[in-house]
């Protein structure tokens, strides 16, 4: 399968790579759309805390259930989902407290799982988030910046009325406006450099729209509140003296969510935050209910693609980060990729077929089990129990199946031929 891969910093290649295999409870899904992050930026450049090269780039992503393995019954190959790419052990102290996105041993795409930049990905079954067909994989995949929007907004308590400052109109800036507008926040008040970006943004929903250095964002909020300051700002960038500007833009009593990552320490002035009694909140990434939540608003017609700049191929995606780092005038970039058009059920014959050990034939006294192939596009049925008698008992069997490949072309012809696959009885 096809892959853009990240062999040194400032080096992602398309790279061809074997297709994974679902292993017990999960599934393979067939990368349709996948976004790029500021994280795979940093990735890209070097500077991640713990992606480091060689990695399969890419986590925000949608497709669609190409094969599920034999213990799977909550979801079915041909489901179009949303990839939710972070994976809690359920274990750690964290994950009791029911807080699966700070859990002390979480995985995540490059780190301990395939990242979405490639044509297909394993990932376990509770992973894949069902999507309607009236949304787009495009849509779909800005369900995961969608997810870390509204986990941030809930962070500060926003609401309908809640009157929000958001501190930067970069592709998180511009998706927390989006889900803002969504739960009936206004007025919200949006900083950036780029007047682009605030066009763009002002044009989807209504914001004031703040061009900075050129306007004070701190007179923009006043005059927005008669004067009081607003209830809540987000930060979403991390630019210097975007905390004082924050500060000095809310509200007595309001709330400050630090959602940007400035990669250094900063300052911040607690003397105010103290007097004045704000609540400064992190936040990270996002829990189960609110990446739910976020495919239901999706689902429900929030117009997350007003935030998409860029729709390419995926094996563009190399010659994407260049044109970034060359000054382009981005908001949200999805790659497409169409060119995975099936997930290469030959893996049996290549060696890549998982053998599942699915199915019980019972016979008076005890029980046996007996290995299938499990595909999506073939029906396999096993030797009945009568037939294989003469084989119990040893250790490793050869297993003839009738093989029906439906898979073939032109469409409508069906071959049919014999595979001999060896299962450890054990």
């Amino acid at each position: 399968m096809k892959a853009v891969k990240l062999q040194a910093p400032r080096l992602a290649i398309v790279v061809d790579e074997p297709a994974p295999v679902a292993g017990p409870g999960e599934v393979v899904i067939r990368i349709d759309a996948t976004g790029l992050c500021g994280s795979d930026l940093s990735t890209w450049l070097g500077h991640h805390p713990f992606r480091r090269p060689p990695v399969v780039l890419g986590h925000e992503a949608a497709g669609t259930v190409v094969a599920v393995a034999a213990d799977v019954t909550s979801i079915a190959p041909g489901t179009r989902v949303a990839l939710c790419p972070l994976i809690a052990c359920g274990r750690c102290a964290s994950c009791r407290r029911g807080q699966g996105n700070l859990c002390l041993d979480r995985r995540v795409p490059g780190v301990g799982w395939g990242g979405t930049y490639a044509d297909f990905v394993t990932a376990p079954a509770d992973r894949a988030f069902p999507v309607p067909d009236s949304v787009s994989m495009t849509a779909a995949a800005l369900i995961e910046p969608a997810a870390v929007a509204l986990r941030a907004c809930r962070r500060a308590g926003i609401g309908p009325g809640t009157r929000l400052g958001v501190l930067g109109a970069g592709g998180i800036g511009t998706v927390c406006a989006l889900v803002a507008d969504h739960l009936g926040a206004g007025p919200i008040v949006v900083t950036d450099v780029s007047g682009a970006k605030l066009t763009r943004l002002a044009d989807a929903v209504p914001v004031i729209p703040v061009p900075l250095p050129t306007e004070d964002p701190v007179q923009a909020a006043l005059a927005a509140t008669a004067g009081e300051g607003l209830d809540a700002v987000l930060v979403t960038a991390a630019a210097p003296g975007v905390l004082d500007q924050a500060v000095a833009m809310t509200r007595s009593g309001g709330t400050l969510v630090l959602v940007a990552l400035p990669g250094a320490p900063a300052l911040l002035d607690v003397d105010a935050c103290a007097v004045r009694e704000l609540s400064l909140h992190g936040t990270y990434a996002y829990q189960d209910r609110d990446f739910a939540a976020a495919a239901g608003m999706v689902g429900d017609g929030m117009n997350v693609l007003a935030a998409l700049t860029h729709e390419v191929p995926l094996d563009r995606a190399p010659a994407m980060f260049e044109q970034i780092m060359a000054g382009l005038d981005y908001t949200k970039i999805v790659f497409t990729n169409d060119g995975a058009d099936g997930y290469p059920m030959n893996g049996l014959a290549r060696g890549r077929q998982r053998i599942e050990r699915s199915r019980q034939f019972r016979r008076p006294g005890h029980e046996q089990r007996v290995a299938t192939g499990h595909a999506q596009g073939f029906d396999a049925e096993p030797l009945s129990a009568r037939e294989l008698d003469p084989l119990w008992g040893h250790r490793w069997l050869l297993l003839a199946v009738h093989v029906r490949d439906a898979n073939v072309r032109p469409p409508g012809v069906v071959r049919h031929r014999k595979l001999v696959l060896r299962a450890d009885l054990r």
